[in-house]
């Protein structure tokens, strides 16, 4: 009997009370290590993942101080210049619009104004920036290399040109007359 009374004095009240908070802090305890144990999982994969990002970016840097070039000077375009570019080797006859043959050796002479006559064969492709001229092929040959793509006379963008007595072989587009005004071919 005196354990009821015990009991009833809140010893029995107590004793559970006591259990039910060690059964919370166990609970509580496990959660905390299950958390802890997460985060740890969580930081180091974004530990690693700064750690990838920084090796990449500096992979980066490293092959871009390896191939860095300092900027060379750009060359403006033909057109604006009036000159033909700096080769060794020409690759291309050109009239000029203010009626220049270049380069100096081609066989192509201006005999008077709006008038221009091959000497001899010609082996590289003729650019045209001159509007009202005719050009005299004298029965001799514009020769190419089959090369595709490649135009033999490109009179693009002008007006009144004649092309007489001319032979093209070798290339796919003897004469490119893109947006070409009242020129003739014969």
């Amino acid at each position: 009997m005196p354990d009821k009374k015990a009991r009833k004095k809140g010893g029995g009240f107590k004793e559970k009370l006591n259990k039910i908070r060690a059964r919370h802090q166990r609970i509580l305890a496990a959660h905390e290590a299950k958390l802890k144990k997460t985060l740890r999982r969580r930081g180091w994969s974004y530990r690693n993942a700064i750690l990838a990002s920084c090796f990449i970016i500096l992979a980066l840097l490293l092959i871009a101080a390896v191939t860095w070039q300092t900027p060379q000077q750009q060359n403006p375009p033909l057109e604006t210049t009036g000159q033909q570019p700096p080769y060794s080797t020409p690759l291309a006859i050109y009239i000029w619009p203010d009626g220049r043959v270049e380069p100096s050796t081609a066989p192509i002479v201006k005999v008077e104004e709006g008038y221009y006559m091959f000497t001899g064969n010609a082996s590289l492709p003729i650019i045209v920036l001159k509007d009202n001229i005719v050009i005299d092929g004298a029965g001799l040959y514009l020769l190419g290399e089959d090369i595709l793509g490649s135009r033999g006379m490109d009179i693009s963008y002008r007006k009144n040109i004649t092309i007489i007595n001319l032979r093209i072989k070798g290339f796919d587009y003897g004469v490119y007359l893109h947006l070409t005004e009242g020129s003739t071919i014969s």
